[in-house]
């Protein structure tokens, strides 16, 4: 039987974790509707010209990301 020590970490671990996926989304959907922008950011920022096709291979990846993220909070949740 978990103690409650177990029951809080896992709790918050959940809610970690949903957050996550949740922030990843956002993010990776916002790569999709504007691509210009992470290309901008790159630019300012770190120096380096991305190409255009980046922007959308980078938000497909965070979209699966967060997808796997979701998914193993669901079958954490599900588990005793």
């Amino acid at each position: 039987m978990p103690s409650i020590d177990d029951r809080r970490v896992a709790t918050a671990l959940l809610i970690l974790r949903f957050f996550l996926a949740l922030f990843l989304i956002l993010w990776g959907i916002e790569k999709l509707i504007l691509p210009e922008a992470p290309i901008r950011i790159a630019q300012n920022f770190y120096g380096v010209t991305l190409p255009t096709a980046a922007p959308y291979l980078l938000g497909i990846g965070e979209l699966l990301i967060a997808l796997q993220s979701v998914l193993g909070a669901a079958l954490q949740a599900g588990s005793p």
